[in-house]
């Protein structure tokens, strides 16, 4: 799911697991763009990284 973080374009991912209704957070990628082309990853994991990024830990 495309979002943005402190600006920069970002990738919020979740994972759901067989048989679950919910997906739940696992990270939050926020890219580093120079002259068009990401030039860096910067990869967000666990539950109180996530947090501060203001995104629920579960999705339906």
């Amino acid at each position: 799911m495309p979002t943005r973080a402190n600006g920069a374009p970002a990738i919020v991912n979740h994972v759901r697991a067989p048989g679950e209704e919910t997906a739940r957070l696992i990270s939050v990628d926020v890219l580093r763009i120079r002259g068009g082309r990401i030039v860096g990853i910067h990869c967000f994991l666990g539950s109180a990284r996530l947090r501060a990024f203001g995104t629920s830990v579960a999705a339906g």
